[in-house]
């Protein structure tokens, strides 16, 4: 198992002596070699969740395991971010405005890897037209070229020194149609070498046509896990219905319903979809459902679907 999640927690502190629950009881795994896609809106956890992949974040509790060592016990960072690498939905705060992008570029595969400036700058340079990108980029600085082109970068700078797990957080949100389906292609090749991908992302149709196995997330935990199946879940049914309209596939129809913060300063006792749900029954108001496996394979958290 190359990376595994249990029961994962994470707070933040807000006035007035408060907490904000990011994280409520997340558990997932990621096999080598696996793409999973982590699908939720905004504020539901999932970069709260990349953001202790990738050490920024300590103060979690349950259990966050990469390789079977604790990330909290992790004291080689060189050598863990040899294996994992992160990619930001923002680029700009991946990249120093005074830095020339070549440096930027050569960074990893000069610390992380031990190439001189030579060998490093002439492997980024023959990658370059994968990600439709000519080598006069290096010498331009973040302010000068677009954020797509900047995305680009930091992606090909991730994949370049072949990590063992790519976080892709909304990777796609600064891209046109064709720098996306050239980086989603490029992230393919890397990952039929070996390489698991975490993918981040809002929209059920791209991450239904990217990878196999999808990951539902809504206020910091998982409601539906399904790979090659109908979702079961009203929320994925929901996201779905949602992306078919943003793709054109299904006319826009207004629906009425209650809104619910993603990420709520108080836990709920019962489901946390219960006040955006149609389909609840009594029985959700008070009893936290669990992740249960279902006969199709997937696994859903749902009491109605559960029949309790």
């Amino acid at each position: 198992m190359l990376l595994k999640l249990t029961d994962l927690k994470f707070n933040y502190d807000v006035e007035n002596h408060k907490q904000v629950k990011a994280l409520r009881g997340l558990s997932l795994c990621i096999d080598e070699g696996q793409m999973l896609s982590l699908v939720g809106e905004s504020g539901c956890g999932k970069t709260t969740l990349c953001n202790i992949l990738n050490l920024c974040l300590k103060n979690y509790t349950g259990h966050a395991e990469f390789w079977e060592t604790e990330l909290n016990k992790i004291t080689d960072k060189k050598d863990y971010y040899t294996k994992i690498q992160y990619i930001f939905q923002d680029p700009k705060s991946a990249v120093s405005p005074y830095q020339k992008l070549s440096y930027f570029m050569a960074a990893p595969l000069i610390n992380l890897k031990g190439l001189n400036k030579f060998d490093a700058f002439k492997l980024i340079s023959r990658q370059l037209p994968k990600i439709g990108l000519h080598t006069d980029i290096l010498n331009k600085h973040s302010n000068e070229v677009s954020l797509g082109q900047l995305q680009r970068l930091c992606l090909l700078k991730s994949l370049i020194i072949k990590p063992k797990l790519l976080l892709c957080d909304e990777i796609t949100a600064s891209l046109d149609p064709l720098s996306a389906r050239e980086c989603l292609k490029l992230i393919k090749e890397y990952q039929n070498e070996g390489m698991s991908v975490l993918f981040i992302t809002h929209d059920f149709n791209l991450a239904k046509s990217f990878c196999k196995r999808l990951a539902i997330m809504f206020k910091g935990m998982i409601l539906e896990d399904l790979q090659d199946c109908s979702p079961l879940h009203p929320y994925t049914k929901e996201l779905e219905k949602a992306s078919d309209i943003l793709s054109g596939k299904q006319d826009p129809i207004l629906l009425k319903q209650n809104n619910a913060l993603s990420c709520p300063i108080s836990i709920d006792s019962g489901c946390p979809y219960y006040k955006r749900c149609a389909k609840r029954i009594p029985q959700c108001l008070n009893t936290m459902p669990e992740l249960v496996s279902m006969p199709s394979g997937h696994s859903v958290r749902c009491l109605n679907i559960l029949e309790i």
